[in-house]
């Protein structure tokens, strides 16, 4: 028997990501590129990474 799950996994990567991203934020300098790089570097590697591996799961 499955168990139920309240949200989907890659949800649940994303916030992971999100959460873990934060205390970055506050301790490093702004990058030298356009924001909307960062934004896509990190849901390519942040929470396909982490949403894979909990649907690997």
């Amino acid at each position: 028997m499955r168990p139920r799950h309240l949200a989907p996994p890659l949800l649940y990567a994303g916030i992971r990501f999100a959460l873990a991203a934060f205390p970055a934020l506050l301790f490093a300098g702004r990058p030298g590129v356009p924001w909307r790089w960062v934004a896509g570097v990190a849901a390519t590697i942040g929470v396909g990474q982490f949403g894979f591996l909990l649907v690997g799961m």
